[in-house]
C-alpha cells in the first residue's frame, strides 16, 4: 500500500499523458535541483545534507511525491524540514503572479524555476505542484519571464572560482563542474584546448581553483567561468605550518 502523503511532502504532477523518458529525466533533474537549492537555504545546511525520498508515484498523468529527509541523523534541524514544502509552494505561487523574488530563492534556485518553465511546450504545456488532490500552483512558461526580470543582466569580470571538481561533460561545449565546499552550489566551468585534459583529470575530486572570465549576477552569485588557468589546492596536511612559514621568512629576512 502506498504511503499517504504528509504535510511536508512535495508533489509534482506532469499533466501530459505522452511524457517521454527524456522529458521526465530533464524535468525531475531540474525539480530536484530546485528543491535542493531552496531546502538548503531554509535549513541553512549544504545541499547534499538533505535527501528527497520518493513517497508516492503514479503513472498516467505522472505524479511524484517526495519527502525531505536528513541524509545523516541530526544533520538537519527537524523543524526546518516541514517548512521546505511551504516555502517552495509559496515561492512558486508568487512567481506565477509577478516578478518578485520569493524568500529563500537564491539566484541558482530562480535559474532552476526558469529552466523548468523553458522545458514546457505544446506537448507538456504546464506542470502542477499538487496539494492533496488539488492544484496548488501551475508552473507555466510565464514564470520564465518573471524570473528573467528578477535576475536581470549578467556581468563579466576576470576572477576565479574555488570548489571540488566533481563533474566533466564533453557533449557540446566542453565543461566541468566545481562545487563550492561550503554551500554545495555548482559553477559551470567552460574550457578549451589551452587547458590540457591531463590537468582536469588530475584535479578530479580535488579542491581546485579555476581562473578566467567569470559570469555573475548583480548579487555576486557566480554562474559560469571561461577557464584560462587551473590549479589544485594542496591538502591541508601538505600546507606549511605557521612555524615553518616563520622559519622561511627568517631565512629570507
Amino acid at each position: 500500500m502506498a504511503k499517504q502523503t504528509s504535510k511536508q511532502d512535495l508533489t509534482l504532477r506532469i499533466p501530459s499523458k505522452r511524457v517521454t523518458l527524456e522529458q521526465l529525466h530533464r524535468v525531475l533533474g531540474t525539480w530536484y535541483s530546485l528543491l535542493a537549492e531552496v531546502g538548503s537555504a531554509v535549513a541553512n545546511v549544504r545541499r547534499d545534507a538533505i535527501d528527497y525520498v520518493i513517497t508516492k508515484a503514479k503513472v498516467g498523468s505522472m505524479t511524484l511525491s517526495v519527502e525531505p529527509c536528513p541524509r545523516q541523523p541530526g544533520a538537519v534541524p527537524k523543524r526546518s524540514l516541514p517548512r521546505i514544502q511551504k516555502v517552495v509552494a509559496t515561492g512558486l505561487t508568487l512567481l506565477a503572479k509577478r516578478s518578485q523574488r520569493p524568500k529563500f530563492f537564491s539566484d541558482a534556485a530562480l535559474e532552476k524555476v526558469k529552466e523548468l518553465s523553458e522545458q514546457l511546450d505544446e506537448k507538456m504545456p504546464d506542470l502542477h505542484l499538487v496539494k492533496g488532490n488539488k492544484i496548488h500552483v501551475a508552473i507555466t512558461q510565464q514564470m520564465s519571464k518573471h524570473v528573467q526580470q528578477i535576475l536581470g543582466p549578467q556581468f563579466e569580470s576576470i576572477g576565479s572560482v574555488e570548489g571540488v571538481l566533481e563533474g566533466l561533460i564533453i557533449h557540446g561545449r566542453s565543461r566541468f563542474l566545481l562545487y563550492d565546499h561550503l554551500t554545495g552550489r555548482q559553477v559551470t566551468c567552460f574550457f578549451s584546448d589551452r587547458i590540457p585534459w591531463k590537468e582536469i583529470i588530475e584535479a578530479f575530486g580535488k579542491r581546485t581553483i579555476a581562473s578566467g572570465l567569470v559570469k555573475a549576477r548583480k548579487t555576486g552569485e557566480k554562474l559560469s567561468i571561461e577557464v584560462t588557468r587551473l590549479r589544485v589546492v594542496p591538502p591541508e596536511e601538505e600546507l606549511p605550518k605557521p612555524d615553518e612559514v616563520l622559519g622561511i621568512l627568517r631565512n629570507h629576512g
